[in-house]
C-alpha cells in the first residue's frame, strides 16, 4: 500500500485530470441521510458533504463532519482483518493498484494514466509523459528581410500625442521644486525618532533658558570604557603571563610606571575564577571619571597628511650634484684637518697633523708638492682670485705664507715678486718674521700666542683674519698684507669664539661663539646683529654666496639655516646627522651646500635663494656620501670644500685621506682644462648685474652681409653706460659688446664698485683680457707626429682610423650637462669596445670632439698588439655573422663584391690610359660611373667591401674599403643608398685619376 503523502499527490492529480474512478463500495450513513452531491467541478469526486477540509480536524471526534441537514456523518470503519486482506491480495488482480480514499473511505482502482504519473514521479521525471520541456523554437522575427510584415497593426493616435496627464504631473513637480516644497505624498515621511518624556512632569511646556538650551546642544556623552584585552582573560595565552623576572620588576615599579595594574593569571576553567577584589575600586574610578573628568568637543580637520608635506622637486631634476667617489688622495700620515681648492680649480691644498702641506693635482690625484712645517696644520687657504700661487697656512702658533710653486710659471714668479715687494715695508718691531736660510718653505710668518684654529682671506686679498682661542683680546686678529701690520678689532670678546668669516660683499665680520652669532660692521666698528642659535655648540659655519643667508652646524648634529635680513630665528632646522657637524660649505656657482659629520657621512643639499624676500628658500636633501673611516678620539670627516667651477665636493678625514666626489665618472683632465677661462665677458657681466639688481639691455643695430660674410652690431646699455660690439655672429657681437662695456667701466676707474677684480685699472684690464678664450673649432686633421689636434674634427679622423684598421665603430653617448643656463658644460662619452673616454665642452659638438681627441690619443699611445686583441675583426666577410660587429656598425647590409658580382660592365675595350684623360665632372654622366668603376676593378683585379649606416639626420653613410696595397677607405653619404653609393664611387674615381696622374 502507498503512504498517505503519495495518496494525496495522486488524488490531486486525479482531480486535476478530471478522471472519475469507479467506486468499489458505497458509503452508508447511520441515519441514511439524503446525500446532496454538488455539481461543482472542484468537488465532483467527493461522496460526502463535509467539503474539502482537512480530516485531521476530526481526529478527536467520532464523526467526520455534518451533512446538508446538519446531521453528523459518522466515521466509516471498514477495516478488514488480516485474512480478508490476504484473500484480496491473492484473488483480486487489481489489488496492487487499489487505494483508499481518505475522505470517502472507499476504495479506488487507479487507471493506467495514474500509474504512469506515479512511476514518473518516483523516477524524478515530469509527471506528464507527453510534456516537452524543450519545445522547438519558432523564430517569427528573423534577421532576413521579409516581403510581408509579420504583424500589420497600425499605430494609434495617442502614440503621437503628448499625454496631458503626464504634462499635468510634470507641471506640479516643477511648481513644487520652485516653491522648494517636498512632495510628502510621493516621497514619504521620515520615521520620527522615539521621544522620551517625563511622565510626572506638568504637561504644559515651559520655555528653556539659554543656558539650558546650550547645555542640551553641547551635551557630550560619556566615553565608553576600554574593552578588556587578552591579558585580562581567565585563560590568557602563554606570552601574556609574567615570568619570575618580570613579576619581580613589576613589583618593584611604582604604580604609575606599571604597564598593567594587575598580574595576569591562568585558570583551567571559568568556575575556578575567584571573585574580583578590585570591583568596587574600578566602579569608584569610573564614577570619578564620569563626574570629575572634563569633556571637551574636539574639532577634527579632514585633511590628507600628504597635503601637509611640502611639495619638493625630485632630486633627479636638481642635477648636477656630487653622487659618487671618483678620486682618493693618499699620502698624509695622520688626520687631514683642512683642504682648499685654488681659484682655477686645478690644484688642491691639504694640511694635517703630520705637519705637512700637500699640493695635489685635482685631475689625476698626483701629489705635486710637499711642504714641511714645524707644527700640525689646522688651516690652509689659497690666495683669492687666482692671480698668485700663495698659500696661508695655520701651523701651530704661526701663520705661514707659502708659495705653492705649481701651475703657471708666470704666476709663481709673480708670487715671489709680490712677497719681495712686501719686504720693503718689513719692520723688526712687528711680529712678522722673514725666513732664515734653513727655513725656506715659507715666505713670511706671523707669531701668535696660542694655536691657530682657523685662517680666512678677505675676497679682495688684502686682508686675512686668524682665530686663536684662548688668547684673550688677541683671539681674533686681522692682518693687512700690504703694510705687514696686524690689528686687534676687539678689545675683549664675549664668550669663546669658535668660527669667523668675512662677508662676501659687505665689510662685515661674522663671529660665532658657542651659542651666539654676532655680525660686526668693520667700517663703522659696531655690532649690527646678534643671533641666539638653537644648537648646543656651534662647530661649523658658511655664508651663502649672495650674502643674505647663513648655515650653522652644531655639536648636537643639527643644521640651522638663517635669513640674516628678515629674522633672528632659523628658517630651516635639519636633524640628519647623528654626531657632531665638523664643517659646512656652500658652492660659489651652484645652488648647493654640504655638511660633514663624525658619523662618517657627508650630506649634500640643494638650496635656491629667491630675490623675493617674502619667499622662503628652497632646500632639498639630495645625497648622502660615505667614504671615510672613524678614528677614536679624533672623529671621522674633519673638513670639506666645493670645487670652484664644478659641482664636486672634497672631504678630508681623520683616516688620513682626501676624497673627491663628482656627479659623473668623467675624465678629470678634460673637465678641468675645459674650464680655463670659462667665465666669458658675457657671463661675468650677467653675474655683476645680478648682484646689482640690474638688467642688461641688448639692441641689434645692424646686420650686414649673408652667410659667412655676415656682420652683426649690438648696442649694450646698463645704468646709462652704453657700449657697442660687432662680430660674425650674434653671440660674438654680444660678447664683444659686454667686453667693451666692462673696459669702459675700468677706464672710468669704477671697477671696484662693480666688483671687477684688480687693485688698479691696469690689473682690472689685465684680468678682463684673460677672460677672452679664443678657440679654433674649424681646423681639423692630424699633427705631423700623427696625433690629433685638440678641438679639431677628431670625430671623422677617429672613424677613418677605425675603418682602416678593421676596428669596431666608435659609439658616442651624451652623458649630461651642468652649469647655469648661460654657462653650461656638456659631457659626451665615446665607447670603442671595452674602452671608454669622456670629454666635455661648452657645446655638445665640442664635447664630442674632445672625447674623440682623448680616444685618439689613447689609441696612438697604446701598443697595436693590445688593441688588435680586443678591437680587430679578422675577416670582413665573416663580420655579418659577428653580432658584436653588427651591433657596433648598425649594419643594414654588408656586401663583398668582386668583378663577377658587378651589376654593369662598362666596355670590354676599357684601358687605364683612356681613363686618365676622362673629364668625370663634365663629360661622363653620373649613371655611367658604376659601370666605369666595374671596369676598373676588372682591369686592376681589385676587390672592395661596403658597409652602410644611418647618421643622426637619417642620412645613409656608406663606407667602402678597396682591397689594395695599401688599402683605401672612402666615405660617401646621401639620402638613399644609391645616392651614397654613387657618391663614394665618384670619390674613388677622382682619387684614382689623381693617383694615375
Amino acid at each position: 500500500m502507498l503512504n498517505s503523502l503519495m495518496l494525496d499527490i495522486i488524488f490531486k492529480l486525479l482531480i486535476n485530470m478530471k478522471e472519475t474512478s469507479e467506486s468499489v463500495s458505497g458509503v452508508e450513513t447511520e441515519a441514511n441521510p439524503t446525500v446532496d452531491y454538488s455539481d461543482s467541478s472542484d468537488e465532483e469526486d467527493f461522496r460526502n458533504t463535509i467539503g474539502n477540509v482537512p480530516l485531521h480536524w476530526y481526529d478527536a471526534y467520532d464523526h467526520i463532519g455534518y451533512s446538508l441537514d446538519g446531521l453528523r456523518i459518522p466515521k466509516i470503519s471498514k477495516k478488514e482483518d488480516d485474512i480478508d486482506e490476504f484473500l484480496a491480495q491473492m484473488e483480486d488482480p487489481n489489488y496492487w493498484r487499489t487505494v483508499t480514499d481518505p475522505q470517502t473511505g472507499g476504495k479506488v482502482v487507479l487507471g493506467d494514466d495514474a500509474i504512469d504519473v506515479i512511476q514518473n514521479i518516483q523516477k524524478a521525471r515530469y509527471p506528464n509523459s507527453d510534456y516537452d520541456p524543450y519545445p522547438r523554437y519558432v523564430d517569427f522575427f528573423t534577421g532576413e528581410t521579409a516581403t510581408m510584415p509579420v504583424c500589420d497593426t497600425s499605430l494609434t493616435k495617442r502614440s503621437f500625442i503628448p499625454s496631458k496627464l503626464e504634462q499635468q504631473k510634470v507641471r506640479l513637480l516643477v511648481k513644487a521644486i520652485k516653491a522648494r516644497k517636498r512632495l510628502k505624498e510621493k516621497m514619504g515621511k521620515k520615521p520620527s525618532k522615539r521621544a522620551f518624556y517625563d511622565l510626572w512632569e506638568d504637561e504644559t511646556p515651559k520655555p528653556l533658558s539659554r543656558s539650558q538650551q546650550w547645555r542640551l546642544k553641547m551635551h557630550l556623552p560619556a566615553p565608553k570604557m576600554k574593552l578588556p584585552d587578552h591579558a585580562e582573560s581567565y585563560n590568557p595565552p602563554a606570552e601574556y603571563l609574567l615570568t619570575d623576572k618580570e613579576r619581580k620588576e613589576w613589583e618593584e615599579q611604582d604604580e604609575y610606571e606599571r604597564r598593567l595594574d594587575f598580574i595576569p593569571k591562568k585558570y583551567s576553567s571559568l568556575r575556578l575564577v575567584p571573585a574580583y577584589n578590585k570591583y568596587l575600586k574600578d566602579r569608584y574610578r569610573r564614577c570619578l571619571d564620569l563626574y570629575r573628568a572634563p569633556r571637551k568637543k574636539k574639532m577634527r580637520l579632514n585633511v590628507d597628511p600628504n597635503d601637509l608635506l611640502p611639495q619638493l622637486p625630485k632630486p633627479s631634476d636638481l642635477k648636477p650634484f656630487p653622487t659618487q667617489l671618483s678620486i682618493v688622495y693618499t699620502g698624509h700620515q695622520g688626520p687631514v684637518r683642512a683642504v682648499d681648492v685654488e681659484a682655477g680649480g686645478r690644484y688642491l691644498a691639504s694640511g694635517g697633523d703630520d705637519c705637512t702641506v700637500r699640493i695635489w693635482e685635482v685631475s689625476t690625484g698626483r701629489c705635486l708638492q710637499v711642504k714641511k712645517c714645524a707644527e700640525p696644520v689646522h688651516g690652509v687657504v689659497w690666495y683669492p682670485g687666482g692671480k698668485l700661487t700663495l698659500l696661508a697656512v695655520a701651523s701651530g702658533t704661526r701663520l705661514l705664507f707659502i708659495n705653492a710653486g705649481v701651475g703657471n710659471k708666470q704666476k709663481v714668479a709673480d708670487t715671489d715678486t709680490f712677497v719681495d715687494h712686501l719686504w720693503k715695508n718689513f719692520s723688526k718691531d712687528t711680529d712678522w718674521q722673514l725666513p732664515s736660510d734653513e727655513q725656506d718653505c715659507f715666505l713670511l710668518a706671523i707669531n701668535h700666542g696660542k694655536t691657530i684654529s682657523q685662517v680666512i682671506w678677505h675676497v679682495s686679498g688684502d686682508y686675512l683674519a686668524t682665530l686663536a682661542p684662548g688668547s684673550g683680546s688677541s683671539t681674533i686678529l686681522v692682518h693687512h698684507l700690504g703694510t705687514l701690520k696686524t690689528q686687534i678689532p676687539f678689545s675683549r670678546t664675549k664668550g669663546q669664539p669658535r668660527r669667523i668669516l668675512f662677508h662676501p660683499t659687505r665689510p662685515q665680520l661674522y663671529v660665532a661663539s658657542s651659542r651666539y652669532l654676532r655680525v660686526f660692521n668693520l667700517v663703522k666698528q659696531i655690532l649690527t646683529k646678534k643671533i641666539t642659535t638653537s644648537v648646543s655648540c656651534i662647530s661649523g659655519m658658511a655664508i651663502h654666496p649672495k650674502g643674505d643667508d647663513t648655515v650653522i652646524g652644531g655639536m648636537d648634529g643639527r643644521l640651522n639655516w638663517y635669513d640674516m635680513d628678515n629674522t633672528v630665528k632659523p628658517c630651516k632646522v635639519f636633524r640628519y646627522h647623528d654626531s657632531c657637524v665638523r664643517a659646512v660649505a656652500c658652492h660659489g656657482r651652484y645652488p648647493l651646500f654640504a655638511s660633514v659629520s663624525d658619523d662618517s657621512t657627508a650630506k649634500i643639499f640643494h638650496c635656491t635663494v629667491y630675490n623675493d624676500y617674502d619667499k622662503m628658500p628652497l632646500i632639498v636633501p639630495l645625497k648622502i656620501l660615505r667614504s671615510h673611516k672613524k678614528v677614536e678620539t679624533v672623529g671621522s670627516i674633519l673638513d670639506c670644500t666645493f670645487h670652484t667651477t664644478q659641482p664636486w665636493l672634497f672631504t678630508s678625514g681623520a683616516d688620513g685621506v682626501v676624497c673627491l666626489f663628482t656627479h659623473l665618472l668623467v675624465s678629470m683632465t678634460t673637465a678641468v682644462e675645459s674650464n680655463k677661462g670659462v667665465k666669458s665677458p658675457l657671463s661675468l657681466l650677467h653675474e655683476i648685474c645680478g648682484k646689482k639688481g640690474l638688467t642688461p639691455v641688448y639692441e641689434l643695430l645692424t646686420s650686414q652681409g649673408q652667410g659667412s660674410d655676415s656682420v652683426f652690431v649690438y648696442r649694450l646699455c646698463i645704468d646709462s653706460v652704453v657700449a657697442t660690439g660687432k662680430g660674425k655672429s650674434k653671440k660674438i657681437a654680444k660678447q664683444n659688446a659686454a667686453l667693451n662695456w666692462l673696459m669702459m667701466i675700468v677706464e672710468q676707474g669704477n671697477h671696484r664698485d662693480w666688483g671687477i677684480s684688480g687693485q688698479t685699472p691696469a690689473e682690472a684690464k689685465q684680468f678682463l683680457e684673460r677672460l677672452v678664450a679664443h678657440k679654433d673649432d674649424e681646423q681639423g686633421g692630424l699633427n705631423s707626429d700623427g696625433s690629433a689636434k685638440p678641438n679639431s674634427a677628431c670625430v671623422n679622423v677617429l672613424q677613418q682610423y677605425c675603418v682602416q684598421r678593421h676596428y669596431l665603430r666608435p659609439v658616442f653617448t651624451e652623458e649630461g650637462m651642468c652649469g647655469a643656463q648661460h654657462d653650461q658644460t656638456f659631457f659626451v662619452s665615446v665607447e670603442l669596445g671595452d674602452y671608454k673616454k669622456t670629454g666635455c665642452g661648452r657645446s655638445k659638438k665640442l664635447a664630442k670632439q674632445n672625447a674623440a681627441h682623448l680616444m685618439l690619443d689613447f689609441l696612438y699611445n697604446t701598443p697595436e698588439e693590445e688593441l688588435n686583441a680586443s678591437l680587430l675583426i679578422e675577416k670582413v666577410e665573416d663580420s655579418v655573422m659577428n653580432m658584436e660587429f653588427r651591433k657596433s656598425f648598425e649594419l643594414r647590409s654588408l656586401k663583398v663584391n668582386t668583378i663577377n658580382q658587378c651589376e654593369i660592365a662598362y666596355d670590354s675595350n676599357f684601358s687605364l690610359e683612356a681613363f686618365k684623360n676622362m673629364d668625370l665632372i663634365n663629360q661622363i654622366p653620373t649613371d655611367v660611373h658604376l659601370g666605369l668603376f666595374s671596369a676598373i676593378c676588372n682591369e686592376l683585379d681589385l676587390d672592395y667591401a661596403m658597409s652602410e649606416m644611418l647618421d643622426n639626420d637619417k642620412n645613409v653613410v656608406l663606407f667602402m674599403q678597396i682591397r689594395s696595397h695599401p688599402s683605401m677607405v672612402l666615405v660617401g653619404s646621401g639620402k638613399t643608398l644609391e645616392e651614397a653609393k654613387l657618391s663614394v664611387i665618384f670619390k674613388f674615381l677622382i682619387a684614382l685619376q689623381q693617383e694615375l696622374a
